[in-house]
């Protein structure tokens, strides 16, 4: 089966290939058990599915009202983490994680 997915992908990707492109660099990547549960403490900036977060700052956690499915009105589920640095470092700047929740409903 993998061979098959590889050949297809491959395909995918030659007929879309074009002259103009987008201008876009893709990176895809996959989730991995983590090596030791050490790496999924905050200050190793982990990127995780499910679970709860891991926030990096978390003495300034958002509002529960931000984690409320604004639909619903029922709390919305912790989804994954992704640890997304700034290529430039801008004064002040720290590290940068993405959170993405989701409603339990799926509204």
């Amino acid at each position: 089966v993998p061979s098959r997915v590889q050949d297809r992908v491959a395909e995918e990707e030659s007929e879309g290939d074009d002259d103009e492109g987008d201008g876009l660099e893709w990176n895809v990547g996959f989730a991995e058990l983590p090596r030791r549960p050490s790496d999924l403490y905050r200050h190793r900036f982990p990127s995780k599915v499910g679970g709860a977060p891991a926030w990096l700052q978390p003495v300034d956690l958002p509002h529960p009202e931000l984690l409320t499915c604004p639909l619903t009105h029922r709390p919305l589920d912790f989804l994954a983490q992704v640890y997304a640095p700034l290529d430039q470092v801008h004064a002040g700047a720290f590290h940068r994680s993405i959170f993405l929740f989701v409603s339990p409903q799926g509204d």
